[in-house]
Protein backbone atom coordinates (compact mmCIF):
# COMPACT_ATOMS: atom_id res chain seq x y z
CA UNK A 1 0.00 0.00 0.00
CA UNK A 2 3.03 2.50 -0.16
CA UNK A 3 2.81 3.54 -3.05
CA UNK A 4 -0.62 5.25 -2.31
CA UNK A 5 -0.49 5.64 1.22
CA UNK A 6 2.92 8.10 1.25
CA UNK A 7 1.83 10.29 -1.10
CA UNK A 8 -1.22 11.28 0.88
CA UNK A 9 0.45 11.59 4.31
CA UNK A 10 0.46 14.90 5.61
CA UNK A 11 3.66 14.51 7.33
CA UNK A 12 6.29 17.44 6.41
CA UNK A 13 8.03 17.14 9.95
CA UNK A 14 8.40 13.17 9.31
CA UNK A 15 9.76 13.84 6.23
CA UNK A 16 12.54 16.12 7.16
CA UNK A 17 13.82 13.87 10.29
CA UNK A 18 13.85 10.76 7.74
CA UNK A 19 15.20 12.01 4.77
CA UNK A 20 18.01 14.41 6.35
CA UNK A 21 19.10 11.61 8.97
CA UNK A 22 21.94 9.58 9.48
CA UNK A 23 21.37 5.70 8.78
CA UNK A 24 21.74 4.36 11.84
CA UNK A 25 20.97 0.79 10.91
CA UNK A 26 20.12 -0.05 7.02
CA UNK A 27 17.04 -1.63 6.43
CA UNK A 28 17.45 -5.41 6.81
CA UNK A 29 14.46 -8.09 6.14
CA UNK A 30 13.53 -10.22 9.02
CA UNK A 31 11.55 -13.86 8.31
CA UNK A 32 8.02 -14.26 7.33
CA UNK A 33 8.14 -16.90 10.27
CA UNK A 34 9.48 -15.69 12.93
CA UNK A 35 8.54 -15.89 15.96
CA UNK A 36 7.82 -12.15 17.43
CA UNK A 37 7.76 -9.19 15.49
CA UNK A 38 10.96 -6.91 14.56
CA UNK A 39 10.00 -4.79 17.08
CA UNK A 40 9.45 -7.12 19.42
CA UNK A 41 12.98 -8.80 18.79
CA UNK A 42 14.07 -5.48 19.15
CA UNK A 43 12.84 -4.21 22.55
CA UNK A 44 13.78 -7.58 23.87
CA UNK A 45 17.43 -6.85 23.31
CA UNK A 46 17.16 -2.77 24.33
CA UNK A 47 15.42 -3.63 27.89
CA UNK A 48 17.85 -6.28 28.61
CA UNK A 49 15.74 -9.63 28.34
CA UNK A 50 19.13 -10.33 25.45
CA UNK A 51 21.68 -10.19 26.77
CA UNK A 52 23.75 -9.63 23.51
CA UNK A 53 22.50 -7.68 20.20
CA UNK A 54 20.40 -9.92 17.90
CA UNK A 55 18.76 -10.19 14.31
CA UNK A 56 15.97 -12.88 15.54
CA UNK A 57 15.06 -14.85 17.78
CA UNK A 58 14.56 -18.65 17.19
CA UNK A 59 11.59 -18.60 19.95
CA UNK A 60 9.67 -15.82 21.46
CA UNK A 61 11.89 -13.57 23.95
CA UNK A 62 12.11 -15.19 27.16
CA UNK A 63 10.06 -12.57 29.36
CA UNK A 64 8.04 -15.36 31.55
CA UNK A 65 9.83 -15.31 34.76
CA UNK A 66 10.82 -11.21 34.80
CA UNK A 67 6.77 -10.43 34.13
CA UNK A 68 6.31 -13.22 37.27
CA UNK A 69 8.73 -10.42 39.17
CA UNK A 70 6.61 -7.55 38.32
CA UNK A 71 3.69 -9.32 39.50
CA UNK A 72 5.38 -10.12 42.82
CA UNK A 73 5.27 -13.70 42.66
CA UNK A 74 7.91 -15.53 43.98
CA UNK A 75 10.31 -17.34 41.57
CA UNK A 76 10.18 -21.00 41.79
CA UNK A 77 12.40 -23.94 40.09
CA UNK A 78 11.69 -25.21 36.61
CA UNK A 79 10.37 -23.75 33.50
CA UNK A 80 7.47 -20.77 33.46
CA UNK A 81 5.58 -19.99 30.17
CA UNK A 82 3.09 -16.83 29.95
CA UNK A 83 -0.09 -18.28 29.26
CA UNK A 84 -2.92 -15.45 28.23
CA UNK A 85 -6.95 -15.65 27.63
CA UNK A 86 -7.56 -15.41 23.84
CA UNK A 87 -10.11 -15.65 21.24
CA UNK A 88 -10.09 -17.96 18.29
CA UNK A 89 -12.48 -17.70 15.42
CA UNK A 90 -13.12 -20.14 13.37
CA UNK A 91 -13.26 -19.39 10.06
CA UNK A 92 -13.58 -20.98 6.43
CA UNK A 93 -10.27 -22.13 6.33
CA UNK A 94 -8.56 -21.71 9.32
CA UNK A 95 -8.55 -20.58 12.83
CA UNK A 96 -7.35 -17.09 13.79
CA UNK A 97 -6.42 -15.52 16.95
CA UNK A 98 -8.45 -12.46 16.67
CA UNK A 99 -7.92 -10.83 20.51
CA UNK A 100 -5.73 -11.04 23.50
CA UNK A 101 -5.02 -8.36 26.21
CA UNK A 102 -7.04 -5.06 25.43
CA UNK A 103 -8.62 -6.58 22.41
CA UNK A 104 -10.34 -9.25 24.88
CA UNK A 105 -10.43 -6.98 28.03
CA UNK A 106 -11.60 -9.44 29.93
CA UNK A 107 -12.24 -7.74 34.11
CA UNK A 108 -10.79 -9.19 37.04
CA UNK A 109 -13.74 -10.78 38.11
CA UNK A 110 -14.04 -12.66 34.61
CA UNK A 111 -10.63 -13.84 34.28
CA UNK A 112 -10.41 -14.91 37.93
CA UNK A 113 -13.54 -16.69 37.64
CA UNK A 114 -12.24 -18.76 34.28
CA UNK A 115 -8.57 -18.84 35.97
CA UNK A 116 -10.51 -20.88 38.82
CA UNK A 117 -11.81 -23.45 36.15
CA UNK A 118 -8.93 -24.15 34.62
CA UNK A 119 -6.35 -24.24 37.51
CA UNK A 120 -7.45 -28.04 38.75
CA UNK A 121 -7.30 -29.27 34.93
CA UNK A 122 -3.61 -27.96 34.71
CA UNK A 123 -2.87 -29.52 37.72
CA UNK A 124 -4.47 -32.57 36.97
CA UNK A 125 -1.63 -32.93 33.92
CA UNK A 126 1.04 -32.10 36.71
CA UNK A 127 1.50 -28.55 35.77
CA UNK A 128 1.42 -25.34 38.35
CA UNK A 129 -0.41 -22.15 36.98
CA UNK A 130 -0.41 -19.06 39.01
CA UNK A 131 -2.50 -15.80 37.92
CA UNK A 132 -0.95 -12.51 37.48
CA UNK A 133 -3.63 -10.54 35.88
CA UNK A 134 -6.57 -10.72 34.37
CA UNK A 135 -4.65 -10.77 31.04
CA UNK A 136 -1.49 -12.78 32.26
CA UNK A 137 -0.87 -16.07 33.81
CA UNK A 138 2.24 -18.24 34.07
CA UNK A 139 2.66 -22.16 33.66
CA UNK A 140 5.12 -23.78 34.78
CA UNK A 141 5.82 -26.75 32.93
CA UNK A 142 9.79 -28.17 32.86
CA UNK A 143 9.20 -30.59 30.34
CA UNK A 144 8.21 -28.28 27.91
CA UNK A 145 11.15 -26.38 28.01
CA UNK A 146 12.28 -27.09 24.34
CA UNK A 147 8.90 -25.47 22.87
CA UNK A 148 9.21 -22.62 19.98
CA UNK A 149 6.44 -20.22 20.70
CA UNK A 150 5.60 -17.03 19.08
CA UNK A 151 4.34 -13.60 20.91
CA UNK A 152 0.35 -13.30 20.38
CA UNK A 153 1.19 -10.20 18.71
CA UNK A 154 2.85 -12.49 15.68
CA UNK A 155 -0.30 -14.20 15.14
CA UNK A 156 -2.91 -11.58 16.10
CA UNK A 157 -5.27 -11.70 12.74
CA UNK A 158 -3.50 -14.52 11.28
CA UNK A 159 -3.90 -18.44 10.64
CA UNK A 160 -2.31 -19.53 14.14
CA UNK A 161 -1.80 -23.35 12.65
CA UNK A 162 2.42 -21.77 12.14
CA UNK A 163 2.74 -19.89 15.21
CA UNK A 164 1.26 -22.76 17.85
CA UNK A 165 4.30 -23.93 20.10
CA UNK A 166 5.96 -27.07 19.01
CA UNK A 167 8.54 -29.11 20.52
CA UNK A 168 8.19 -33.26 21.84
CA UNK A 169 5.68 -32.79 24.04
CA UNK A 170 3.32 -30.28 22.10
CA UNK A 171 0.33 -32.48 22.14
CA UNK A 172 0.61 -32.67 25.94
CA UNK A 173 -0.22 -28.41 25.31
CA UNK A 174 -3.05 -29.40 22.65
CA UNK A 175 -4.69 -31.87 24.77
CA UNK A 176 -4.57 -29.60 28.09
CA UNK A 177 -5.52 -26.90 26.12
CA UNK A 178 -8.44 -28.43 24.20
CA UNK A 179 -9.68 -29.47 27.93
CA UNK A 180 -9.78 -25.84 29.22
CA UNK A 181 -11.81 -25.01 25.57
CA UNK A 182 -14.49 -27.45 26.08
CA UNK A 183 -14.63 -26.35 29.96
CA UNK A 184 -14.99 -22.56 28.85
CA UNK A 185 -17.19 -23.13 25.98
CA UNK A 186 -20.16 -23.36 28.67
CA UNK A 187 -18.96 -21.22 31.11
CA UNK A 188 -21.14 -18.62 32.90
CA UNK A 189 -18.49 -15.90 32.23
CA UNK A 190 -18.44 -16.67 28.26
CA UNK A 191 -22.42 -16.71 28.56
CA UNK A 192 -22.41 -13.51 29.82
CA UNK A 193 -20.03 -11.87 27.52
CA UNK A 194 -22.11 -13.40 24.79
CA UNK A 195 -25.30 -11.43 25.86
CA UNK A 196 -23.98 -8.36 25.43
CA UNK A 197 -22.13 -8.47 22.30
CA UNK A 198 -18.57 -9.28 23.87
CA UNK A 199 -15.86 -11.67 21.95
CA UNK A 200 -15.55 -15.35 24.02
CA UNK A 201 -12.35 -16.05 26.18
CA UNK A 202 -12.16 -19.51 24.19
CA UNK A 203 -8.71 -19.92 24.22
CA UNK A 204 -5.10 -19.95 25.46
CA UNK A 205 -1.72 -18.46 24.33
CA UNK A 206 0.86 -19.86 25.48
CA UNK A 207 4.47 -18.29 24.88
CA UNK A 208 7.83 -16.32 26.70
CA UNK A 209 9.12 -19.39 28.83
CA UNK A 210 12.47 -18.81 30.79
CA UNK A 211 13.87 -20.78 33.38
CA UNK A 212 13.20 -19.26 36.94
CA UNK A 213 16.05 -17.24 38.90
CA UNK A 214 17.17 -15.85 35.64
CA UNK A 215 19.41 -12.50 35.95
CA UNK A 216 19.14 -10.30 33.54
CA UNK A 217 20.84 -6.85 32.30
CA UNK A 218 18.93 -3.71 33.19
CA UNK A 219 18.00 -2.17 29.93
CA UNK A 220 19.72 1.62 29.38
CA UNK A 221 16.94 4.18 29.24
CA UNK A 222 16.17 7.10 31.74
CA UNK A 223 12.68 7.06 31.31
CA UNK A 224 10.35 4.99 28.90
CA UNK A 225 7.22 6.22 27.81
CA UNK A 226 4.23 4.59 26.13
CA UNK A 227 5.02 1.22 25.99
CA UNK A 228 1.93 -1.49 26.09
CA UNK A 229 1.92 -5.58 26.54
CA UNK A 230 4.89 -7.42 27.72
CA UNK A 231 6.81 -4.61 27.00
CA UNK A 232 5.66 -2.41 29.91
CA UNK A 233 5.16 -5.10 32.01
CA UNK A 234 9.37 -6.08 31.54
CA UNK A 235 10.02 -2.44 32.57
CA UNK A 236 10.47 -0.60 36.39
CA UNK A 237 7.75 2.42 35.36
CA UNK A 238 6.70 3.11 31.75
CA UNK A 239 4.76 6.11 31.95
CA UNK A 240 2.01 7.66 29.39
CA UNK A 241 2.36 10.64 27.24
CA UNK A 242 -0.07 11.99 24.83
CA UNK A 243 2.40 14.43 22.89
CA UNK A 244 6.46 15.46 22.48
CA UNK A 245 5.58 17.99 24.37
CA UNK A 246 5.35 16.50 27.62
CA UNK A 247 8.45 14.61 27.26
CA UNK A 248 10.25 18.44 26.59
CA UNK A 249 9.12 19.87 29.55
CA UNK A 250 11.56 17.27 31.56
CA UNK A 251 15.02 16.71 31.58
CA UNK A 252 14.80 12.74 31.53
CA UNK A 253 17.80 12.07 29.77
CA UNK A 254 18.04 9.29 27.72
CA UNK A 255 14.13 8.45 26.49
CA UNK A 256 12.27 5.39 24.41
CA UNK A 257 9.04 5.92 23.73
CA UNK A 258 7.07 3.44 21.95
CA UNK A 259 4.65 4.90 19.21
CA UNK A 260 1.97 1.64 18.46
CA UNK A 261 -1.13 4.06 17.13
CA UNK A 262 -0.87 2.16 13.40
CA UNK A 263 -0.35 -1.33 14.57
CA UNK A 264 -4.50 -1.53 14.71
CA UNK A 265 -5.41 0.06 11.25
CA UNK A 266 -2.83 -1.98 9.50
CA UNK A 267 -3.68 -5.51 10.84
CA UNK A 268 -7.89 -4.27 9.88
CA UNK A 269 -6.43 -2.82 6.56
CA UNK A 270 -8.56 0.77 7.70
CA UNK A 271 -6.19 3.00 5.63
CA UNK A 272 -8.05 5.88 5.76
CA UNK A 273 -7.37 5.56 10.06
CA UNK A 274 -4.23 4.64 9.37
CA UNK A 275 -3.87 8.43 7.39
CA UNK A 276 -5.50 9.88 10.55
CA UNK A 277 -3.00 8.46 12.69
CA UNK A 278 0.22 9.26 11.05
CA UNK A 279 -1.37 13.12 10.80
CA UNK A 280 -1.91 12.40 14.47
CA UNK A 281 1.44 11.21 15.33
CA UNK A 282 2.90 14.63 13.35
CA UNK A 283 1.47 16.84 15.18
CA UNK A 284 1.80 15.42 18.55
CA UNK A 285 5.38 14.11 18.25
CA UNK A 286 7.24 14.95 14.64
CA UNK A 287 6.82 18.48 14.81
CA UNK A 288 7.27 19.45 18.31
CA UNK A 289 10.77 16.91 18.01
CA UNK A 290 11.40 18.74 14.80
CA UNK A 291 11.14 21.83 16.29
CA UNK A 292 13.45 20.83 19.70
CA UNK A 293 15.88 19.86 17.90
CA UNK A 294 16.07 22.35 15.55
CA UNK A 295 16.39 24.65 18.57
CA UNK A 296 19.39 22.43 20.28
CA UNK A 297 16.82 21.50 22.62
CA UNK A 298 17.40 17.90 22.19
CA UNK A 299 20.77 17.03 20.62
CA UNK A 300 19.43 13.74 18.51
CA UNK A 301 16.24 11.85 17.97
CA UNK A 302 16.49 8.30 16.71
CA UNK A 303 13.96 6.92 14.70
CA UNK A 304 13.43 3.36 15.29
CA UNK A 305 10.92 1.91 12.17
CA UNK A 306 9.59 -1.53 12.39
CA UNK A 307 6.68 -3.42 10.00
CA UNK A 308 5.94 -6.87 10.01
CA UNK A 309 9.03 -8.36 8.24
CA UNK A 310 11.60 -5.35 8.54
CA UNK A 311 13.52 -2.79 10.59
CA UNK A 312 15.52 0.19 10.04
CA UNK A 313 16.91 2.98 12.53
CA UNK A 314 17.83 6.57 11.56
CA UNK A 315 19.56 9.46 13.76
CA UNK A 316 17.85 13.25 13.05
CA UNK A 317 19.97 15.89 14.89
CA UNK A 318 21.05 19.61 14.73
CA UNK A 319 23.68 19.33 12.18
CA UNK A 320 22.14 17.02 10.15
CA UNK A 321 19.02 19.09 9.45
CA UNK A 322 21.44 21.52 7.96
CA UNK A 323 21.44 19.54 4.85
CA UNK A 324 19.08 21.90 2.99
CA UNK A 325 19.90 20.11 -0.13
CA UNK A 326 18.24 16.86 0.77
CA UNK A 327 14.51 17.19 -0.16
CA UNK A 328 12.17 15.87 2.64
CA UNK A 329 10.51 12.64 1.80
CA UNK A 330 8.91 9.38 3.41
CA UNK A 331 10.65 6.85 1.19
CA UNK A 332 12.58 5.45 3.77
CA UNK A 333 9.19 4.27 5.12
CA UNK A 334 8.86 1.68 2.13
CA UNK A 335 12.55 0.22 1.73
Amino acid sequence: MARDLLPACPTPALATLLARGKTTVAPRPYSAFARALPHEFWAACHLGLVPEPVTELSHSPAIATALMATHNLPQQEGTWFVVQPANFEVGMSHVSLTAIDEQLALTEEESRALFEAAKPYVEENGKALLYGNASTWFLRADDWSDFVTSTPNTALGRNIDIWLPEGVHNRDWRRLHNEVQMLWHTHAVNDARSARNAKAANALWLWGQSPANTTLPTNTYDAVFNLSGWMAGVTNKTYQATSANALLTHDHGRILVLLDQLIAPTLSEEWGRWLYEMETLETQWFAPLLAALTSGKLHSVRLILTGTESIAEYTASKSSLRKFWVKPGLSRLSA
